[in-house]
């Protein structure tokens, strides 16, 4: 074989080869691209999902202290209220109380009720007619919007109800006066005499 036609094809089969090499790098590059560009987006979906779970949970978390905190604040109101009340009784010195509920506050939300009906006439076999009807009802509660958040739309709101009350008292060592205070108290929160524990404050 000519050497000059030998050293042109080992050229050629070099270049060639070369080109194959450039090319597999070029498509070894974009796939790392595409699947970098992949993962990013995987990444930031995630993110975007923990984060707002994290403002849900947090909503929620807030919804409970609040409530909370203002059951809490309706029973020191109350137990304040009643103490300045007995002090101010004749023949009472310092008083220390405890109410005792037997629930949290209730709120009853409002319901929009429908109705509806339909008749159905059919003709049977025998030439007789037959006619139905069918009615229904359905109920769904109220909603209104405040600010960002759907909430029931409330239409009444109840007051922890009250089940007992212990109170410590000076002057509570008087018959009368410990009379005196449980009767105001049962009448003023309308529970029974019974539930009403009055105890001289010890000196």
């Amino acid at each position: 074989m000519d050497p000059k036609k030998l050293i042109e094809k080992f050229k050629k089969l070099s270049l060639n080869k070369q080109l194959t090499n450039i090319v597999i790098v070029i498509l070894v590059g974009i796939l790392i691209i595409i699947a970098a560009s992949a993962f990013k987006d995987t990444t930031n979906v995630n993110t975007d999902n923990s984060q707002k779970e994290n403002t849900v949970s947090s909503d929620l978390s807030d919804n409970n202290d609040d409530s909370n905190s203002n059951i809490g604040s309706y029973e020191n109101q109350q137990e304040t209220k009643l103490k300045k009340i007995l002090e101010n009784i004749q023949g009472v010195g310092e008083v220390q109380d405890m109410i005792h509920y037997d629930r949290g506050k209730e709120q009853v939300p409002a319901y929009d009720q429908s109705n509806s009906s339909s008749v159905t006439n059919e003709d049977d076999n025998s030439g007789g007619k037959r006619t139905t009807t069918q009615n229904s009802t359905g109920t769904n509660m109220v909603l209104t919007n405040n600010g960002d958040k759907t909430e029931p739309f409330i239409i009444d709101e109840y007051q922890p109800r009250v089940t007992g009350i212990i109170i410590t008292a000076e002057g509570a060592d008087n018959a009368q006066i410990r009379l005196d205070i449980t009767t105001s108290v049962s009448e003023l929160f309308n529970i029974p005499l019974d539930k009403v524990n009055v105890l001289p404050m010890k000196k």
